[in-house]
C-alpha cells in the first residue's frame, strides 16, 4: 500500500504529461468518484494529490432520474437513490474540505449564467479566464450543443424538463417524495 501511495501519483502525472506535454492543468470527470459504493475514493484522491481541487456539479435530480430511466440504467427507485447517494457523498466530502479545494455548483445555474459561473469557477481554480471561454459560452447561448439524448431542451432554458412527459402523475408525485429535500 505504501509503495502504491508513492508510485501512483507519478504514474497518473506521467500519463497526462504524455497525453498533453504542454498542458499546465489536467482534470478528470467521473461521477462514480462520489458513488456511495466507492466510499473513500474522493478522500484517496485528496490524499494522493494534495493540490487537487474538486468541482461538484449537481444536476436537477428529476433530469438525472429521467436520463437513467430513458437509458434503462436503473429501476425507478434505484435511479432516485443513485442520484441522492451521489449528491450526499459529494456534498459530505466537500463539507470536509477547505473552501479553496471544493467548489459546488448547480448545472442549471451554469446553463442560466454560463459566463458568470465560469468566471467564479476559474477564480476558484486560480486560472485566468481566456476570452475563448467567453466566446464559447456566448455561442452556447445562441445554440446549445447537445450531448447524448438530452433530458431537457436547453434552447428554451434550464427550467424545462422531459421529466413530466416521461413519468405519469402518480410517478411524479412519488418521485418528488423521494427527491424532496435534495431538490431544495
Amino acid at each position: 500500500v505504501e509503495h502504491l501511495r508513492e508510485a501512483y501519483p507519478k504514474l497518473i502525472r506521467d500519463f497526462y504529461l504524455k497525453l498533453a506535454p504542454r498542458a499546465r492543468y489536467w482534470g478528470d470527470k467521473n461521477p462514480h468518484y462520489a458513488a456511495p459504493n466507492y466510499s473513500g475514493c474522493l478522500d484517496t484522491i485528496a490524499t494522493l494529490f494534495p493540490g487537487t481541487r474538486f468541482i461538484h456539479i449537481i444536476r436537477d435530480g428529476r433530469d438525472v432520474v429521467t436520463s437513467l430511466l430513458r437509458r434503462e440504467w436503473g429501476s425507478f427507485e434505484n435511479s432516485h437513490s443513485r442520484w441522492q447517494g451521489h449528491v450526499d457523498t459529494g456534498s459530505a466530502f466537500g463539507a470536509s474540505q477547505p473552501s479553496d479545494r471544493y467548489f459546488e455548483l448547480r448545472y442549471e445555474d451554469l446553463v442560466h449564467d454560463d459566463v458568470g459561473v465560469a468566471r467564479r469557477l476559474f477564480d476558484f481554480l486560480g486560472i485566468s479566464m481566456h476570452p475563448d471561454v467567453v466566446k464559447f459560452c456566448k455561442a452556447q447561448q445562441e445554440e446549445r450543443t447537445p450531448l447524448s439524448g438530452p433530458t431537457r431542451d436547453l434552447s428554451v432554458g434550464a427550467a424545462t424538463s422531459y421529466w413530466e412527459e416521461l413519468l405519469a402523475p402518480d410517478q411524479r408525485l412519488f418521485s418528488l417524495e423521494l427527491l424532496g429535500g435534495h431538490l431544495v
